[in-house]
């Protein structure tokens, strides 16, 4: 209803009219949250579905690309076997199936279950004690009796051999370790020491080559007490004074040839350069020499000079192999002291050959690398000296001391001339040094770094700190009172 007075025009609601607004009003609350709720649901999924988009945005890129590649190599996969089938031509070779071969079956691997027992363990124990024994009496008929042995050896062995002296005026084998060079007395040992080599047996049970006939059998029966008669650890601690005290033992001990260690020195010491141990090495050294001289008196010169022990004023630049070595007493013989592995993964490899040069040199100098030294004074006496010092060192090895040399006169060949060196050094930290009397006096401005006097930590000091090397400003006159 509306009425219209003189302040404006009143409008005026029925009770009917506002029941009428609150059923509307409640109608529409009954339907409005049912379709609000709807909506934000889809508002939700639609959030939620682009955030996953946005977080998995690479792996879908990857997944697309990923389909692509495999299609397209399917596709030329495809493609070129039907390519490769229609070019292929038919040949009998490919229906070809060959041989098959039936493996060999070694003995060993047949009788594993039966000669791999503790009996057949046994037998080829006491078999090693045998062969010992046996290669004992061998090394003893070459002592006893050795131009005998070696003919009957020869002789059933199909080895022809030529002797041009008469073997029945020869003596035994000198004892107590007495060895000649004359080639009378090199032959012989030579022809022993291959006899020897061709009988010496080898072990089922000792992984050692032993050529000392004591050792090989003190060792087969080290093996043989071990295994069959050791029954605690007393008997395993008794066992070496038991074969120390065998009497065969002692012998063979006793009459043992002695090993390179005990002579190699001594030809050291006396000089000789064309030595070895090894008889039959001697041997053909002897042989070298022999056919050298009789080729000089073929060209009739000088047997004399043309002898190799006497060519050593002028030796030859390869002497040695590799190297530009034309010094002189630089070389001498090889050790014969056994060297290498006996396993491992270095066991058979050849040796390098800066070893093998080694070997062969009598001192180790660092003649091959005092060349091209740098032209500065200073450097070069440095270098020098370091090479001095570098020789006479026994902690370093070889291939050290020659990087060391070489990159010092590689550093030395970039660097500035020594003299821009010294004059900024003597700028900046003086040498010669002055009394602090003189110096006031007649270098009043100049500055010096303060050094310490002779043992100044014995002193008693008045101050709680040492002052420093770079004083900024000068140190009062008077002492500070001792706080201890």
């Amino acid at each position: 209803m509306h009425f219209a007075t003189s302040h404006g025009t009143w409008h005026v609601t029925t009770e009917r009219q506002r029941a009428a607004g609150r059923t509307g009003a409640r109608k529409r609350l009954q339907k409005g949250p049912k379709l609000k709720a709807n909506h934000i649901s889809q508002i939700r999924q639609e959030k939620a579905q682009a955030q996953w988009n946005r977080e998995n945005f690479v792996f879908m890129e990857f997944i697309r690309i990923f389909n692509e590649e495999r299609d397209e190599f399917q596709k030329q996969r495809r493609l070129k076997s039907l390519l490769r089938k229609g070019q292929a031509k038919t040949t009998f070779t490919m229906l070809n199936r060959g041989y098959t071969e039936e493996e060999e079956e070694y003995e060993a691997e047949a009788n594993r279950d039966v000669e791999f027992q503790d009996e057949w363990r046994k037998k080829s124990i006491v078999e090693d004690y045998w062969k010992a024994d046996d290669y004992v009496q061998t090394f003893k008929k070459l002592r006893k009796d050795p131009d005998r042995s070696m003919m009957e050896h020869m002789m059933s062995n199909n080895m022809f051999t030529m002797f041009t002296y008469d073997l029945e005026q020869q003596k035994p084998w000198p004892r107590l370790g007495a060895r000649t060079d004359r080639f009378v007395d090199v032959l012989r040992d030579a022809a022993a020491a291959e006899v020897l080599d061709h009988e010496r047996p080898v072990l089922t049970h000792e992984l050692a080559d032993f050529a000392n006939p004591y050792m090989m059998k003190r060792s087969a029966a080290e093996r043989l007490l071990h295994e069959r008669c050791v029954r605690n650890a007393l008997d395993e601690r008794v066992m070496p004074r038991l074969l120390d005290a065998q009497a065969d033992l002692l012998r063979l001990r006793r009459e043992a040839p002695m090993p390179p260690e005990v002579l190699e020195p001594l030809a050291a010491f006396r000089g000789d350069v064309r030595w070895s141990f090894d008889s039959r090495e001697r041997l053909r050294q002897k042989l070298r020499g022999i056919n050298v001289a009789l080729d000089a008196i073929k060209k009739e010169e000088d047997v004399m000079r043309c002898l190799p022990e006497n060519q050593v004023e002028d030796p030859a630049p390869d002497q040695l192999a590799g190297v530009h070595h034309p010094w002189r007493n630089h070389l001498g013989f090889e050790s014969a002291v056994p060297k290498g592995t006996a396993g491992g993964i270095t066991f058979g490899q050849p040796e390098k050959s800066l070893s093998q040069q080694l070997a062969q040199m009598r001192y180790p100098t660092l003649q091959r690398v005092a060349h091209t030294l740098p032209r500065d004074p200073k450097y070069r006496s440095h270098v020098a000296r370091s090479i001095r010092v570098l020789e006479r060192n026994r902690y370093w090895d070889y291939q050290s001391k020659l990087n060391a040399i070489n990159r010092m006169k590689e550093t030395y060949d970039y660097l500035k001339p020594s003299e821009e060196y010294t004059e900024a050094l003597d700028e900046k930290l003086v040498v010669n040094r002055v009394f602090g009397k003189i110096r006031r006096k007649y270098a009043p401005d100049a500055e010096y770094v303060k050094t310490y006097p002779k043992n100044f930590l014995k002193e008693k000091s008045y101050y709680w700190y040492r002052p420093s090397l770079f004083p900024q400003s000068k140190i009062s006159s008077k002492k500070k009172p001792n706080r201890s």
